[in-house]
C-alpha cells in the first residue's frame, strides 16, 4: 500500500471524525483500532498514550488530506488539478429546497465575509447548515478557485469559510479551528467537564454539586443572552471565563463561609474585581442576570478603554510624526544654509587662489622683465668696453 494512496469511505470518515475531536477515538473503541492503523500508518494521525491508554489525534498531513483530498506527499501534489465535472443535471432534484436556498445564502454571505461564525447553534441550526454546506458542494455553489471549509458539526461554535485553492492559509484555519475546539461552552458539556476535572473549580468535594449547579444556571443564562460561559480544554493556566464577543473575562466560584459559595469577576486593566455570595439556589436566579449585565457593562468599557488607547496611540503618533516632520524641515534648513555657506567659502577661497596666481604670475612676468632689461644693459656696457682690435 502506497503511503499517499487515497482513502476509503470509512477511513476518511474515521479522518473526519478525529479531526473534529468531538467524539474522542481511543482504545476503548477497540472496533476502530485497525482504521486508526491504517491511518497512523500514513502518517495521517498518532496514537500517543496517557495513562496506559491511547488516543488518536490528526497530524498536519491528516489536516492537509482533509482540506485538499489528497497526501502532502502524493507526487502530484502541487501540480494543478484537474477541473471537478460539471454537476449532474439532476443536482437539483437530489438537494432539499430549503438546503439549496439557505445554501446560496451561506455562500453569498462568505463571499462577502470570508468567514462566519455562528456561536454554539442549537442541534436544529446546526444540522441546517451541515445540509446547506453539502447543497452548496452538490450545487457546485462554491466559487472557482475556493473551497468550504467547516468544523464544530456535532458541538461548539458552527465556522465556515471559503478558502483560497492557490494561496490557502493553512495555519490561520488551524488556529481558528484548533481554538472554537479548545473552548467549551456548551452548558451540559461544561459541566461534565468540570465533574472530571474538579480541581479546575477550587471547591470543596461537599460543595462541588453546589458548584456545578451555578456553573450550568450560569452558563445557561449568558448562552439565553447569546454569551459564553466558557473554559479552555487544553491550554495551560486554565479557569472559567465569560465571553462577551471578543471580550474575556475571567470568573472563579469560590467557597464562602457557612457552607455558601462565591462569585468573582476578576479585575481587568480597567474595571475592579466584583463578588457575590449566595445564600440559596433562588438567590442564584436572581442575581445571575445581574452578573450577565456586569459583564456586559464591563465589556462595553473595556471597548471604550481599547478605543481611547487607539486614539490615544494615534495621537501619540501624530505627535511623534510631527516632531520628527520639524526636525526633518529644520535639518533640511540647516542643510540648505550651510550649502550656500559652503559654496559662498568656496567662491570666496577659489577668487583668492586665483587673485594670488595672479598677483605671483604678474611679479613672475615683472622679475623677468627687469632680469631681461638689466641683461641687454649689461650686454651693451660690456661691448663698449672692448678693446680696439
Amino acid at each position: 500500500m502506497e503511503r499517499w494512496g487515497k482513502l476509503n469511505d470509512r477511513q476518511l470518515e474515521l479522518l473526519r471524525r478525529i479531526g473534529d475531536d468531538v467524539d474522542p477515538v481511543t482504545a476503548k473503541t477497540p472496533g476502530l483500532a485497525r482504521t486508526v492503523y491504517a491511518l497512523r500508518d500514513r502518517g495521517l494521525v498518532t496514537t500517543p498514550r496517557r495513562y496506559g491508554v491511547w488516543r488518536a489525534e490528526i497530524t498536519e498531513a491528516g489536516l492537509y488530506y482533509l482540506a485538499h483530498g489528497v497526501h502532502p506527499l502524493h507526487p502530484t501534489r502541487g501540480k494543478p488539478r484537474r477541473r471537478r465535472p460539471a454537476r449532474p443535471a439532476n443536482a437539483d432534484q437530489r438537494v432539499d429546497p430549503d438546503a439549496a436556498a439557505r445554501a446560496r445564502e451561506l455562500i453569498e454571505r462568505l463571499r462577502a465575509e470570508g468567514t462566519v461564525e455562528i456561536e454554539n447553534p442549537d442541534a436544529e441550526t446546526r444540522a441546517a447548515h451541515r445540509r446547506a454546506i453539502h447543497a452548496a458542494k452538490v450545487l457546485g455553489l462554491v466559487p472557482d478557485g475556493y473551497h468550504l471549509l467547516h468544523t464544530g458539526r456535532n458541538r461548539g461554535d458552527l465556522i465556515m469559510r471559503l478558502a483560497d485553492n492557490v494561496n490557502p492559509d493553512e495555519t490561520e484555519w488551524n488556529r481558528i479551528r484548533l481554538s472554537a475546539r479548545d473552548e467549551l461552552s456548551d452548558p451540559a458539556a461544561l459541566v461534565e467537564f468540570l465533574a472530571t476535572h474538579p480541581g479546575l473549580v477550587g471547591v470543596s468535594d461537599a460543595a462541588m454539586p453546589q458548584a456545578l449547579r451555578l456553573v450550568h444556571a450560569l452558563a445557561e443564562e449568558a448562552q439565553g443572552q447569546g454569551h459564553k460561559i466558557a473554559i479552555s480544554k487544553k491550554r495551560k493556566n486554565r479557569g472559567l471565563y465569560a465571553k462577551v464577543g471578543k471580550r474575556h473575562f475571567p470568573i472563579a466560584i469560590q467557597e464562602a463561609p457557612a457552607g455558601h459559595l462565591g462569585l468573582e469577576i476578576r479585575a481587568t486593566e480597567s474595571c475592579a474585581s466584583k463578588r457575590w455570595t449566595f445564600t440559596g439556589a433562588e438567590e442564584i436566579r436572581d442575581v445571575l442576570p445581574v452578573i450577565i449585565d456586569e459583564i456586559k457593562q464591563r465589556a462595553v468599557i473595556e471597548d471604550a478603554a481599547a478605543r481611547g488607547s487607539d486614539r490615544r496611540q494615534a495621537a501619540i503618533r501624530a505627535e511623534i510624526e510631527r516632531e520628527e516632520a520639524a526636525e526633518r524641515a529644520e535639518w533640511e534648513q540647516a542643510m540648505a544654509r550651510a550649502r550656500r555657506l559652503a559654496i559662498d567659502e568656496r567662491r570666496t577661497k577659489t577668487f583668492a587662489e586665483a587673485l594670488g596666481t595672479w598677483e605671483a604670475a604678474t611679479h613672475i612676468r615683472e622679475f623677468c622683465d627687469a632680469l631681461e632689461q638689466a641683461t641687454d644693459q649689461g650686454h651693451r656696457v660690456r661691448t663698449c668696453e672692448l678693446p680696439p682690435v
